[in-house]
This record gives C-alpha cells, sequence and structure tokens, in this order.
C-alpha cells in the first residue's frame, strides 16, 4: 500500500475535538486500477489507523515510488456547511417545479419558507455547501449521495475525520476527479475507514 498521509491529533487545532491520541495515519492501494473496490470503507484495499505509543521509521517499499513530502506548516480555520445532499436530513424541503423552472424550498421546524424561486439561482448550493478540498473535520462534499460508513463494532454513522481530495495535496486521483474521507466512529475511536466516490 501507498503511504498518503499522517498526522499526530496531539498536533491538531484546540477547536478540533480528537477523540483519541496517537498518529493518524492513512494508507492506499498502490494499483488502484479498478480490479478491486478502493471505493469502499472496509474494504481491505487501505488502512486508516491510529498508532498509539512510540513510534519508529520504517523503510519504504521497493519498487514503490514514494509521494514527494508534503508538511501541514498550520491550519486555517473556515466556517464548513452540510452539503445538499444532506440537507433534506436537516430539515430542509426542496420542491422543484421543474416545467416552470421555479423551486420552493422550506425549513417546518423553523417555520421558514421561500416559494417560486427561480432554478437557475442552484438555491441548495446558496443555502449551504461543504467546502471541496482537503480539510480536517467540517462537512463532508459528497460526490454522489451521502455514505457516512457505519461502524463495524456498533452500528453507529461514523463523523468525518479529514477529506481527501484528488491531486490536492496528495499527488493521486480518486477515480474521475472524487473525493475521499477518513471517518471515525464515536463511540469506538480505534475504528477509522476511509472511501471515496467520484462523479
Amino acid at each position: 500500500m501507498q503511504f498518503f498521509l499522517q498526522f499526530p491529533l496531539a498536533s491538531l487545532p484546540a477547536g478540533f475535538a480528537a477523540r483519541a491520541d496517537g498518529t493518524l495515519q492513512l494508507f492506499y492501494c498502490s494499483v488502484d486500477d479498478g480490479s478491486c473496490e478502493t471505493w469502499r470503507a472496509f474494504s481491505g484495499t487501505h488502512l486508516a489507523r491510529l498508532l498509539s505509543g512510540p513510534a519508529s521509521a520504517a523503510a519504504h517499499p521497493a519498487g514503490l515510488a514514494p509521494f514527494p513530502v508534503r508538511s501541514i506548516e498550520s491550519w486555517s480555520e473556515l466556517i464548513d456547511y452540510p452539503h445538499p445532499e444532506e440537507h433534506e436530513e436537516l430539515g430542509l424541503v426542496y420542491e422543484y417545479d421543474f416545467p416552470k423552472k421555479r423551486v420552493s424550498v422550506s425549513c417546518p421546524s423553523l417555520g421558514v419558507a421561500l416559494r417560486d424561486l427561480d432554478i437557475g439561482l442552484d438555491v441548495a448550493e446558496a443555502i449551504a455547501d461543504a467546502e471541496q478540498g482537503d480539510k480536517l473535520g467540517g462537512w463532508p462534499a459528497w460526490i454522489q449521495s451521502v455514505e457516512y460508513p457505519a461502524c463495524p463494532d456498533c452500528g453507529r454513522t461514523m463523523d468525518l475525520v479529514f477529506q481527501v481530495d484528488s491531486e490536492n495535496n496528495i499527488p493521486h486521483m480518486f477515480g474521475d476527479a472524487g473525493c475521499g474521507h477518513i471517518t471515525q466512529c464515536p463511540d469506538h475511536p480505534h475504528v477509522l475507514a476511509f472511501a471515496w466516490a467520484c462523479s
């Protein structure tokens, strides 16, 4: 497997509530030729893990060129919002009238409604959209549908830890300009997963 990234959880900004100690690492299939399910969480084609205790340097596998070294020098805070694919679960209702090219949006729990908007305004994206690119925490930028994995130990929905976008800081393309996500179980911090999707 190709070494993709690592960072010690103790080095993360105070605003990010790490659920464990140690160093998070991601390794990924060095071939990714479409013959195995590299996109699926827990497929065995990648390894997201937490290392605890003392660490030591390991030799890079022979015949596998390492990626150029890139270091995280600092973190920049940004305000992130849920991707439109998550709006319904959060209480937003969109009603589309495609023949008239109009859309209405409402949030019943807040008593808010916007009616008869131009469909060309991309209303869902204007209301809230997740940041793309590599990022720590926040909301996943889904390429297709919402795909949070379930923890194999307890079945709970796992939370985003780190988003890995195609050729952003790691020189790898996930399918056709895909985006990957490292997730973690809220109750079992040692359970980490990686999955990606593309258009």
